[in-house]
């Protein structure tokens, strides 16, 4: 959740840290991450260099299976909706639970709406 809510804030390169930190303590646990963590990881930090979805998409093609690769294509090509194409539970309440787990995004928010005004 840490790495989604500083994917919506625009801080891709801190969000492929945080799931390069969650696959490698997963890694020293013994467990074997499934694909699509790496392939996020790939994806956040391609956003951080690149910042266009379609690209950073297409050039994980390269790499990745399509089935992975278009997952993460279908999560996050509206950064926006990110948060409920993974927890679709919260679809109703979404502000809430962004609130709950991503309260620095809100004040985010706030910040670039001011600047932008």
């Amino acid at each position: 959740m840490e790495a989604m809510c500083e994917f919506l804030k625009g801080n891709d390169k801190k969000a492929g840290s945080i799931i390069r930190r969650m696959i490698h303590i997963a890694e020293l646990n013994g467990i074997e991450p499934d694909i699509f963590y790496y392939v996020v990881a790939h994806y956040f930090d391609g956003m951080a260099v690149m910042q266009e979805h379609e690209r950073v998409i297409q050039y994980l093609k390269n790499y990745y299976d399509g089935k992975y690769v278009e997952r993460v294509n279908e999560i996050f090509i509206d950064r926006n909706k990110i948060i409920v194409k993974q927890y679709p539970n919260v679809a109703d309440d979404e502000q809430k639970f962004i609130a709950k787990y991503c309260p620095d995004f809100l004040a985010y928010q706030t910040i670039v709406g001011k600047r932008g005004a």
